[in-house]
């Protein structure tokens, strides 16, 4: 239960460093995932569960100071069709 606790803390902490810097921080989760007892499968697809939750929230908070500049952002990576 205290790694449990332990690792939230950490990753959280990473997460909202990186996010705030715009690095991923993946080299970060892994191996905390993996010293918590995760397979290394295991913790490199929960770092990009991670990774992709971090994007989604850096996202919402520019969108909602009008920060993101969404012509540009569908210029450079396009919807699929």
């Amino acid at each position: 239960m205290n790694s449990i606790i332990f690792v939230s803390i950490a990753i959280f902490i990473i997460g909202l460093i990186m996010t705030m810097s715009g690095r991923g921080g993946g080299n970060f989760y892994v191996p905390i995932l993996v010293l918590a007892g995760l397979s290394m499968y295991q913790a490199a697809a929960m770092g990009q569960f991670i990774l992709m939750i971090a994007a989604l929230t850096g996202m919402l908070v520019f969108n909602k100071k009008k920060m993101v500049d969404w012509k540009l952002a569908l210029i450079i990576d396009p919807r699929p069709i």
